[in-house]
């Protein structure tokens, strides 16, 4: 019996083994579903490329470092086949850094999951200068902070179904002079969003109004989309910066 175990121990470590792939930290081209999961220490999208990423692949993400998008992202799953992002050691919020729209990027998310994020941004997504990204359908939890910040002249479109659970911070956080088109989204609580101004008696995840103006994102969903929690049971493969 002993043996046997051993050698079945033997031939998960193989077959872990098998399936790691170094890549450079600088990443363009498509991430395929019959690949996933795939592990990074880091991941940059440089100026002029684009990383495509297929629906049903998990990105897992190593220590405090970030998805940094310079270039474009296009990150859409389906309602079956969702995309993760999560943290390599997925226990706990700001796991890992946050997906950073860059000021000239771009990019969609749509029918992803993004978990475990904000550790240093303290943020799942950052948009800065005048990144322009389409973000819906996406479920943003556990994460160490808010759930969206924007800054600069960015204006996001952070909409429709977009559901907000278990953040440590602010649903949004506008830091900048553009706007941030966030209807329709689950804020946490059928009340909407909290807002000292606009939305008095709103329970949910609270929106600024500082330094600049944000008007208050109605409608709001009055129920959460319920969507399966991270978790894989795949071998990774492992891909970090040379």
């Amino acid at each position: 019996m002993k043996r046997r175990r051993f050698v079945a121990a033997l031939l998960c470590t193989i077959g872990a083994f098998l399936c790691m792939t170094t890549m450079a930290r600088a990443t363009s081209g498509t991430l395929t579903v019959s690949g996933s999961p795939y592990e990074f220490n880091g991941l940059n999208i440089p100026r002029d490329s684009t990383l495509t990423v297929e629906p049903g692949v998990e990105i897992r993400i190593a220590g405090a470092s970030a998805i940094s998008v310079q270039g474009t992202l296009n990150a859409a799953g389906t309602a079956q086949l969702p995309i993760v992002f999560t943290g390599k050691e997925a226990t706990a919020k700001d796991a890992w850094n946050a997906i950073v729209f860059e000021g000239g990027s771009s990019g969609k998310l749509s029918y992803a999951k993004i978990f475990y994020a904000g550790n240093w941004e303290d943020a799942a997504i950052v948009c800065k200068g005048n990144a322009a990204p389409t973000i819906d359908n996406c479920d943003i939890a556990h994460i160490g902070g808010s759930g969206i910040v924007t800054y600069d002249m960015v204006s996001p479109i952070f909409s429709p179904n977009n559901t907000l659970s278990e953040l440590q911070g602010l649903g949004a956080k506008n830091q900048g002079t553009g706007t941030i088109n966030a209807k329709n989204i689950w804020w946490g609580s059928a009340t909407g969003p909290k807002h000292a101004s606009l939305n008095p008696n709103g329970t949910g995840f609270e929106v600024t109004v500082s330094p600049h103006p944000m008007s208050l994102p109605v409608p709001w969903r009055s129920k959460a989309k319920i969507r399966s929690a991270p978790g894989s049971s795949v071998p990774t493969r492992r891909i970090s910066a040379p």
